[in-house]
């Protein structure tokens, strides 16, 4: 049986919700800002406790077996313990933790 894929930002919300049970899913980047291009991507942090003893990279793959939208996804997903450490350090995760937008 084929899995459901999202083809919409809410609905791939509602995919993630179901699947994942999340903490958190944060909308980031250009999109979360308002200054994003038709051809945009969509940048989103998932926060589960699921992820626990998923390898990094699996976690995005599982993310975009969701997906079937018209632009790219990039997806981090970490588990709870994850991001707050990434929270705390320079970088995406951090700055997306202040600017992004939850879902």
């Amino acid at each position: 049986m084929d899995r459901k894929r999202a083809r919409s930002l809410e609905e791939l919300v509602e995919l993630i919700k179901k699947e994942y049970s999340p903490e958190l899913i944060l909308l980031f980047g250009s999109r979360a800002r308002g200054d994003n291009l038709i051809t945009s991507d969509y940048d989103i942090i998932v926060v589960s406790k699921k992820f626990i003893g998923i390898p990094f990279l699996t976690r995005l793959f599982l993310m975009q077996d969701l997906w079937d939208g018209e632009r790219h996804l990039d997806a981090l997903c970490y588990t709870p313990e994850e991001y707050e450490r990434k929270k705390q350090q320079m970088g995406t995760v951090q700055q997306a933790s202040i600017e992004g937008v939850p879902l």
